[in-house]
């Protein structure tokens, strides 16, 4: 049968629950059916909460955030919420992935598939109009899905180059898209913000001037932007949804050291930290504090780990890597440093994605920590000590300033492995500066990030890992590493929408990655947002997860 996407329909959720509900181990299936096969939509008509003593939305005030760094202004290159942030503000997708993996219609009202899903056809939502007055069209996803979101989109540049086989406009409010096979996953790359055609057709994408003050159909409009300092984004009239936004302003200040960040929030300079801006030994001080409010699994969770460029002596020695991983001593950099919130990596894919994970792998097993162990494994991979001590050459880290806790891991690293003979220089660089070197340039040796999951090993880790995602473009395949085998399961683990069909193929995934190590996988972390108590979020913009057009029901309480 084919699959109808509208309000009121039994969705892929239901259907697929029902199917499970009488299957040993329901709690773990449910859990893999939201993590993996996202539901279809109900509704998007923004309501007045109605949750019993929330008081009623009311229109004013501003709003202030914090985050470490500038976004990087080309819309969709995104990465965390430093660029989330300007793209859910400012634009819009056709549909929105809320925070249980649900497809929720955005600019697509609704939409339809024929009976293999190779086919989708989606209706736009009437009377939607670009910030400069302009109205929206079909003719603006054809631009974008044509000519920006296989370029410049790290999330989904692959999987439009390669599964997307033709869009097509046939009226202003239609938008037809074929793929070249079925793809389970699908739907949920289409939240990729869409831009106005008016606006970039003709001209350099990556350069044009509207990047830093774009035109989007989201509810606030970027009215200033000082680099390195604030930016400010003021209410959109020409907003689609009846009476909101309800906020004046959001404020995003650039606080680069995150200190100063919990200082500000403590003294009501700033309103809100996303949870990328939250360590974990903050989060325990402050959750107690009634002038404050908090939430935790807004977002697919995130791990942090050491990027290796295989590119470059010796990581191109599998045996190398190994040993720096077993040098690591994972849990007690966990339990210092994130006080244990946070956990530490037992695979490349995060935890909480467990209908994708092979039992038998273990990275704090497979890697114990062991210094001896790591020494002789090194003596084996042809690196003996020199006469200073050191196996090899001064080895440069790349650390982002501002990230949680990366002032921590880093020395901690670094102190281990120059145990073990192998020397670590610490480089901290502002993040428009380290995407740079490591993914356009690849001029680096180490780089330690942290990446979210999106809660699918298709959506947020395949660009890590398959040959194709090798691209001068943030956020993708930054070790360079290719492997045949990974690229076909990673292939099959995106046919179907049925996560007990994908899991096994992201099992193998699993298995082999925690075998060729080509990223270091250190730290599990768990989300944690912080607000002033002052406004309304639980029952809005946390209702949904992270999602920012979402702040235009936000109110002052």
């Amino acid at each position: 049968m084919a699959w109808t996407h509208r309000r009121g329909t039994l969705t892929r959720r239901d259907v697929l629950r029902r199917v499970m509900a009488g299957a040993s181990g329901v709690a773990l299936l449910l859990t893999a059916c939201q993590r993996g096969a996202p539901a279809t939509p109900t509704s998007t008509a923004a309501a007045a909460p109605k949750t019993g003593g929330v008081p009623a939305p009311k229109r004013g005030g501003t709003l202030v955030m914090a985050q470490a760094s500038d976004p990087n202004p080309v819309p969709g290159n995104i990465d965390g919420s430093q660029g989330s942030v300007l793209s859910g503000l400012v634009y819009q997708g056709l549909i929105y992935v809320d925070k249980d993996r649900a497809i929720k219609p955005q600019l697509a009202e609704n939409w339809e598939s024929n009976a293999d899903q190779t086919q989708f056809t989606f209706h736009l939502r009437k009377g939607v109009k670009w910030q400069d007055g302009q109205d929206f069209t079909a003719s603006d996803v054809l631009f974008t899905y044509t000519n920006i979101t296989p370029k410049y989109v790290p999330t989904a540049s692959a999987t439009f180059k390669s599964i997307l086989q033709k869009v097509e406009a046939p009226d202003p409010g239609t938008v037809k898209l074929t793929l070249s096979k079925r793809y389970g996953p699908f739907l949920s790359f289409l939240n990729v913000p869409i831009v106005p055609e008016h606006a970039y057709t003709g001209t350099d994408f990556s350069t044009n001037p509207r990047n830093r003050s774009p035109i989007g159909t989201g509810p606030f409009r970027l009215t200033n932007w000082t680099p390195a300092d604030s930016m400010t984004f003021d209410r959109a009239d020409t907003y689609w949804k009846p009476g909101q936004p309800y906020l004046d302003r959001i404020v995003l200040k650039i606080i680069p050291q995150g200190a100063s960040r919990i200082a500000a929030l403590k003294a009501g300079e700033v309103d809100y930290l996303p949870y990328t801006e939250v360590v974990p030994q903050d989060f325990a001080a402050l959750k107690d504090d009634s002038s404050l409010q908090w939430a935790t699994g807004l977002t697919s969770q995130a791990q942090v780990y050491l990027t290796l460029n295989l590119d470059h002596e010796p990581f191109n020695n599998k045996l190398f890597r190994q040993a720096l991983m077993t040098a690591l001593d994972r849990e007690t950099m966990t339990s210092q440093i994130t006080l244990g919130v946070d956990t530490p990596a037992i695979s490349a894919f995060h935890n909480s994605i467990g209908w994708a994970q092979d039992p038998s792998v273990n990275l704090l097993k497979q890697y114990a920590f062991d210094p001896a162990k790591a020494n002789l494994m090194l003596d084996q991979a042809g690196l003996p000590r020199g006469s200073d001590g050191n196996r090899t050459r001064p080895l440069r880290m790349y650390v982002e300033i501002g990230r949680p806790n990366f002032d921590a891991i880093s020395p901690f690293v670094q102190q281990q492995w120059k145990a073990i003979g192998v020397p670590v220089t610490l480089m901290p660089l502002d993040r428009q500066v380290m995407q740079d070197m490591v993914f356009v340039k690849r001029d680096f040796d180490i780089n330690l990030n942290e990446s979210n999951s999106s809660g699918d090993p298709e959506i947020g880790l395949a660009r890590f890992y398959t040959c194709n995602s090798i691209q001068p473009i943030p956020s993708t395949n930054g070790a360079g590493y290719c492997n045949a085998d990974v690229d076909r399961l990673f292939a099959d683990g995106a046919e179907s929408a049925d996560p007990r069909e994908r899991g096994p193929s992201y099992a193998q995934v699993v298995k082999i990655l925690s075998n060729d190590l080509p990223y270091l996988s250190l730290i599990d972390r768990q989300d944690h947002s912080i607000a002033s108590a002052r406004f309304e979020l639980k029952s809005t913009f946390w209702k949904e997860g992270l999602i920012y057009d979402q702040m235009s029901a936000v109110y002052l309480k």
